[in-house]
């Protein structure tokens, strides 16, 4: 969802505290990229500080140099609480000259956010557009709490499911498909050696601060490695079935044209009518919808057929 359209719903939210909003928001930004400010450690060579200001300007995600070490801002509340701001725009983001400090603007997936929360032990909350809507969600995996009127008391907590969903998503949509892309056959062999112990580490981290332990476990998952021919390699892994929610995926196909040097992503995703659609990802972080999933045993034929 573009920056606009969330700022839409943030602005009615404001205006009426209705839970329902709080949750369409929730839903909206699993699948959107916000900006989180950030600064670079002051040894950084001078040079990757400015290439770190150029490759933030378009608002796209993009990979950071494996050199960079930026360290994101951290805001305090009233009550001494830290938390994470991030924002839907620029504009947003300037209202308070304060942010002119942060040199580096992370576009990151909303999800990975939830992803540096879990590795950081002080800070539990993000707060988007700080200074003007100021929507705080807190992580810690508790149910939100309402009114009888159905308003937001005590600002909008995030539910077991939400948080799963979030984890899912950045795991599935976002970490895997980007690590294909850049890391290409290197990312099929660790998944080929590491099998299922390995996919469950890639859940973890998120879950390292929580109350609740990570709800998976290696048996959740199964590695299946093919050399189709000598240019085709598809590693097919298919993942839990508990806390498969809407944008979360069944299976996912990594495939790799060692000749060609080129790799495809695919998936089947559970969609909002809860039926299970075919989509492929893309190296720019877009995707298409393919077609209703296959049947069960002949997805594989059908992404050979895809990519081929």
């Amino acid at each position: 969802m573009n920056s606009q359209e969330l700022e839409k719903i943030l602005d009615q939210l404001s205006e009426t505290k209705k839970s329902d909003l709080a949750h369409q928001l929730m839903k909206e930004l699993q699948n959107s990229i916000v900006i989180l400010p950030a600064i670079l450690p002051p040894d950084t060579d001078s040079a990757l500080v400015e290439q770190m200001k150029e490759m933030t300007k378009d608002g796209k995600e993009q990979p950071l140099p494996e050199e960079a070490n930026p360290k994101p801002c951290v805001l305090e509340d009233k009550q001494g609480n830290k938390l994470f701001p991030v924002f839907t725009s620029l504009e947003q983001m300037y209202k308070d000259k304060s942010m002119e400090q942060f040199p580096v603007r992370l576009n990151i997936p909303f999800g990975k956010c939830v992803q540096l929360l879990g590795q950081t032990e002080d800070v539990r909350s993000i707060v988007v557009n700080p200074f003007t809507h100021n929507f705080q969600v807190d992580f810690k995996i508790e149910k939100t709490e309402e009114t009888e009127d159905g308003q937001l008391k005590n600002g909008q907590k995030i539910t077991e499911a939400q948080f799963h969903a979030l984890v899912r998503q950045h795991v599935e949509a976002n970490l895997m498909p980007k690590r294909l892309f850049t890391e290409q056959e290197a990312f099929l062999k660790e998944i080929r050696e590491g099998g299922r112990s390995y996919l469950l580490e890639l859940f973890q981290p998120p879950y390292q601060n929580q109350k609740g332990a990570c709800p998976y476990t290696e048996d959740d998952f199964d590695v299946l490695s093919l050399m189709v021919r000598d240019d085709l390699q598809i590693v097919q892994i298919s993942l839990p079935g508990k806390h498969l929610y809407v944008g979360t995926c069944s299976k996912v196909f990594l495939v790799w044209n060692p000749v060609k040097q080129e790799a495809a992503y695919y998936a089947i995703v559970m969609s909002k009518e809860k039926r299970l659609i075919l989509h492929q990802a893309f190296e720019d972080g877009t995707n298409r919808e393919i077609s209703e999933a296959p049947a069960e045993g002949s997805e594989l034929q059908a992404v050979i057929d895809l990519f081929s």
